[in-house]
């Protein structure tokens, strides 16, 4: 059970450039496709060594569709499964790569025009990673929030997580 949840743990994104070719991705990548849909989400930015919490939204502040991809993994000797649900990433644009600052990366944004053809189960490989890649004119912006995201021991789980947060400036003007 164990090797299950750390498979859970470790699939939670997936790149899209690799999702057909790793197998713990391209059975829901091939069959299991979804679309996740958020009102905005979460990276950290390095900033001086120290990681800063960003929420990550549309302007319009209208929700997005983030690809996605599930499975059931059944394990040995047990009659229970786990269910893991990926988010497909892509390489970061826009401010992403400003925030994003250290893999690159970001969700996979699906254009609202293709998100119905990312469910479509009669499309290849192909034309879903040109899904994937389709440039999505949705304009992101993005706000520092508390450094209390990132501790387990509090509650996350509340409306006040999105709350701007202002960090102090570091450094000096000849770093």
């Amino acid at each position: 059970k164990q090797q299950a949840e750390d498979i859970r743990y470790k699939t939670l994104n997936a790149r899209g450039e690799t999702i057909f070719k790793k197998s713990s991705f391209k059975n829901g990548a091939t069959q299991h496709r979804c679309i996740i849909i958020v009102r905005g989400f979460f990276e950290w930015q390095m900033r001086n060594g120290k990681k800063i919490p960003h929420y990550i939204y549309r302007e319009s502040n209208e929700p997005m569709a983030i690809a996605g991809i599930f499975d059931i993994w059944h394990y040995a000797g047990a009659q229970n499964t786990i269910n893991t649900l990926s988010l497909v990433t892509t390489e970061a644009k826009g401010i992403m790569r400003d925030i994003h600052n250290t893999k690159l990366r970001m969700p996979a944004i699906l254009h609202p025009d293709l998100e119905r053809d990312w469910l479509d189960d009669q499309l290849n490989e192909h034309q879903l990673t040109e899904i994937l890649h389709a440039k999505n004119d949705d304009s992101l912006t993005s706000h520092t929030i508390s450094s209390i995201i990132s501790n387990k021991n509090k509650n996350r789980n509340v409306p006040e997580i999105i709350d701007k947060h202002a960090y102090p400036q570091t450094g000096s003007l000849f770093d």
